[in-house]
C-alpha cells in the first residue's frame, strides 16, 4: 500500500462540434474550461495474478470545475457525501462512491485523462541512458488516457537529464483510437520528473491537442487541454486511516455503480446505467439516450404529468387506449401488459407495443407512474427490432429507482457543496523535496 498527495490542474480551450439537423450546419461554439483536483490516493497492491488491475481509494479535498460554452458558465463540484471514492482500473476505468451512486458531472469531474493511479506504466521496464527513448505502449496509454481503445500510435518517452535525483522525461507523439465509442485523435507533449528518492513520478505537466468526433449522445470537440500535477507520496492521510474499503473490500452495491439523475424542473429523481445521456430536461419532458460502444440502442422520454385525485388512478385498459391512440398509424401490436406495486409505494401500468416507423420495425415499452398521493408521470422506451439483446433491461433502473421530488423541491437548486484545503504532507522526503523544486 502507498498513499500519494495529489494537486491537479485542467484548463481546456477551442470549439464543440454539436450535430445539427442539417447537414453542414453543425454548431461550433468555444468552450473554454477550469478544473481542479486535490485528493488523497491510497493505491492498493493489484488483486489479478496478472497484476494489471490497478484498485485505489480517494479522498478529495478539492474537486470542482467551471465550464463555458458559448457566453454561459456553469459550476460543478464533489458533493459532501461524495469525498470518499474508490477508483478501479482494468479493462475500463471505474469511480464509485460507497455513500451512493454519482451524478453525471462529478463522475465526468473526476474521470480525467493522465490517470495517478497508472502513470507509472509510462516507465521503462530497464535501465535507460540520456537520450534514449523508449515507445510507449498503446496499452499503456489507453489506461493512463482512459480511451477505449488505441489505434495508431507513435508516442514515445526520452530521458533528458538526470539531476539531484531527479529524472526528467519528455512524452510526444500522434494517436488515433476510439473514447466513448467515438473516433479521437490526439497530439501529446508531457514533461514529467521521477524521483529516486520518493521512487514516483512527482511532477507533470502534459498538453493535449485532441480533435474528437460526435456522438449520438456527446458534442464532438476540437481543443487544446494542459493538466498540470503535483505528486507526493505521503506517510499517512486522516481521511483515509479508517476507510474500511481500504482493507480490500471493494464489493459496491449495485446502486453505487448507477448514475444519479435528479431534475429539479421534472421534478423527478432516478438511477441508470452509464450508458444513458441525458440530451433534455426540462419542465415539459425529459429525454434521454443509450449510446452502447458508440451505437444508438434506444431512447427514454419521460413526462410529469398533472397530479390526479387519489381515488382515480388509470386503469391498464385506460392506458393501452392511449398507446393505441398516440402510435396511430405505427401502432402493431400489443406484446405485454400488466400492474406492478414497487417497493419504492408507487404503481406502475407497463405496456409493450410493437409497430413500424417507415421500414423500420419498432418495440415502445411504455410506463404509466402513480404515487399515492396522486402524482404521475409516464415514460416510453424506444428501441429498434433487433437490439434488444443490447438494450438488456435498461429500464429496469430506471423505473425500480424512480422517485418523485416533494413540490416544494421541484424547483429549488443544490446548494454548492463546501471545499477543504488539503493539509501539507509530512514525510521524511518534504523538506528535501521542496528545497528541490
Amino acid at each position: 500500500q502507498r498513499i500519494l498527495r495529489v494537486k491537479a490542474l485542467l484548463k481546456v480551450q477551442g470549439k464543440l462540434q454539436i450535430k445539427s439537423a442539417e447537414k453542414d450546419k453543425d454548431y461550433r461554439p468555444p468552450v473554454k474550461a477550469k478544473s481542479k483536483l486535490y485528493y488523497d490516493e491510497l493505491v492498493l497492491a493489484p488483486h489479478d495474478h496478472a497484476r494489471t488491475n490497478r484498485r485505489a481509494v480517494r479522498y478529495y479535498y478539492v474537486a470542482e470545475a467551471d465550464v463555458g460554452i458559448d457566453q454561459k458558465s456553469t459550476q460543478s463540484a464533489l458533493s459532501e457525501s461524495h469525498r470518499k471514492i474508490v477508483h478501479t482500473v482494468g479493462e475500463q476505468r471505474n469511480f464509485f462512491s460507497p455513500k451512493g451512486a454519482l451524478q453525471r458531472d462529478e463522475l465526468d469531474l473526476l474521470d480525467i485523462p493522465a490517470d495517478t493511479l497508472t502513470v507509472h506504466e509510462l516507465l521503462p521496464v530497464g535501465d535507460v541512458s540520456i537520450g534514449q527513448t523508449w515507445p510507449q505502449n498503446g496499452h499503456v496509454l489507453r489506461r493512463w488516457l482512459g480511451l477505449d481503445k488505441v489505434g495508431h500510435s507513435d508516442v514515445k518517452s526520452q530521458l533528458i537529464s538526470v539531476e539531484n535525483e531527479r529524472a526528467t522525461v519528455r512524452l510526444s507523439g500522434h494517436l488515433t483510437g476510439i473514447a466513448r465509442g467515438v473516433e479521437t485523435e490526439m497530439d501529446l507533449i508531457a514533461k514529467y520528473h521521477f524521483d529516486f528518492n520518493e521512487k514516483h513520478i512527482t511532477r507533470l505537466i502534459f498538453d493535449i491537442q485532441e480533435k474528437r468526433a460526435a456522438g449520438h449522445a456527446e458534442p464532438g470537440f476540437d481543443v487544446l487541454a494542459r493538466i498540470q500535477m503535483r505528486i507526493q507520496p505521503i506517510s499517512t492521510s486522516t481521511p483515509l486511516a479508517d476507510f474500511e474499503l481500504a482493507q480490500g473490500n471493494f464489493n459496491s452495491t449495485d446502486n453505487a455503480q448507477l448514475i444519479r439523475f435528479h431534475s429539479t424542473q421534472g421534478g423527478f429523481e432516478t438511477l441508470h446505467d452509464h450508458r444513458w445521456h441525458v440530451i433534455l430536461d426540462n419542465d415539459k419532458t425529459t429525454m434521454l439516450r443509450l449510446v452502447d460502444d458508440g451505437d444508438l440502442i434506444g431512447q427514454c422520454n419521460l413526462v410529469k404529468l398533472p397530479n390526479t385525485p387519489k381515488s382515480q388512478p388509470s386503469s391498464l385498459s385506460d392506458f393501452q387506449e392511449e398507446i393505441r391512440k398516440a402510435l396511430g398509424q405505427n401502432f402493431g401490436e400489443f406484446l405485454e401488459a400488466s400492474e406492478n406495486d414497487l417497493e419504492s409505494g408507487l404503481k406502475t401500468n407497463r405496456v409493450v407495443a410493437a409497430g413500424t416507423v417507415g421500414k423500420l420495425s419498432i418495440r415502445w415499452t411504455y410506463y404509466q407512474l402513480l404515487s399515492p398521493h396522486g402524482m404521475r408521470a409516464t415514460c416510453v422506451f424506444t428501441t429498434e427490432a433487433g437490439k434488444e439483446d443490447r438494450f438488456a433491461g435498461a429500464d429496469e433502473a430506471i423505473i425500480q429507482t424512480f422517485s418523485f421530488l416533494p413540490e416544494e423541491q421541484s424547483q429549488l437548486t443544490a446548494p454548492t457543496p463546501k471545499t477543504e484545503k488539503p493539509p501539507r504532507a509530512e514525510t521524511a522526503q518534504s523538506k528535501s523535496s521542496d528545497r528541490r523544486s
